[in-house]
């Protein structure tokens, strides 16, 4: 029954990133297992299945071990919040003056 209640849930995440869609740190089981909480969702993170933390903006599916043969699958967005990318061209324009 909980695997059926995460299914649809997908969650968002904004971080700073670079020019090539790389994140200035990763998303990590910790974090996940936190945004679940605001949901409603107490999940241990050792059950949240990454092999390594997510590092680049997109989306990803990421599998949760709920029991030992329950596997839930959930989505989660990353998505970079631009700030480095605006600010390089304005300064360029800027120096450029």
């Amino acid at each position: 029954a909980q695997a059926a209640q995460l299914a649809p849930i997908t969650l968002e995440f904004t971080r700073k990133s670079g020019e090539n869609g790389h994140l200035f740190g990763s998303v990590t089981t910790a974090e996940i297992a936190a945004e679940l909480a605001t949901k409603g969702f107490e999940i241990d993170r050792r059950k949240i299945q990454l092999e390594e933390p997510i590092k680049t903006i997109g989306d990803f599916t990421v599998s949760i071990r709920i029991y030992r043969d329950v596997i839930a699958q959930i989505r989660v967005k990353v998505a970079g919040d631009g700030s480095e990318v605006v600010a390089e061209p304005v300064a360029a324009e800027a120096a450029a003056e």
